[in-house]
């Protein structure tokens, strides 16, 4: 598998979201549920993105690989050290192509006019498909390890303040 290009979005337009993250990762192998799971996780998504997932107007989250997570992960909000809520990760749509895109532009809470070529991600665009988003009454707090761009380990303690 070749690797994906660790490159920045230049802005936040219709036409980047579709490179709203960035992943040169291969995918991981995990089944997650909060609480006080061991493997809790926290997926990284940048604003305003982040705050469409939670209340529920975007249900695809565009990523550069596929991955086999699934069950409730936290949503966090890039750059802030909290946490805004949670959703379920059901399931990856892709490789999608720009007209995959168009037509599933609700899905990514844009009209399809908006999206324009080339994709970001090229070939190795990929829709994480989520549901059931539930934003937190007040975020969450948590430490963010150095190195974590994607995914963040959650700590038990945190993952219960989520299930309140």
């Amino acid at each position: 598998m070749r690797p994906v290009l660790n490159r920045q979005p230049h802005n936040y337009d219709a036409t980047s979201l579709v490179a709203s993250t960035h992943s040169t990762l291969t995918p991981e192998v995990v089944t997650v549920r909060l609480g006080a799971a061991m493997n809790a996780r926290g997926l990284l998504v940048r604003q305003p993105f982040a705050d469409w997932i939670v209340d529920g107007r975007k249900t695809w989250e565009i990523r550069g690989s596929a991955t086999k997570v699934r069950g409730r992960v936290a949503i966090i909000a890039a750059g802030t050290g909290t946490i805004l809520g949670t959703c379920e990760l059901c399931d990856v749509a892709g490789p999608l192509r720009l007209k995959d895109l168009r037509a599933n532009a609700r899905k990514l809470n844009v009209r399809a006019s908006a999206l324009s070529g080339p994709l970001y991600y090229g070939d190795h665009t990929y829709a994480w498909v989520l549901r059931d988003a539930r934003r937190l009454e007040k975020p969450v707090r948590y430490d963010h390890p150095q190195g974590a761009v994607i995914w963040v380990s959650l700590a038990p303690s945190v993952g219960r303040r989520i299930d309140r």
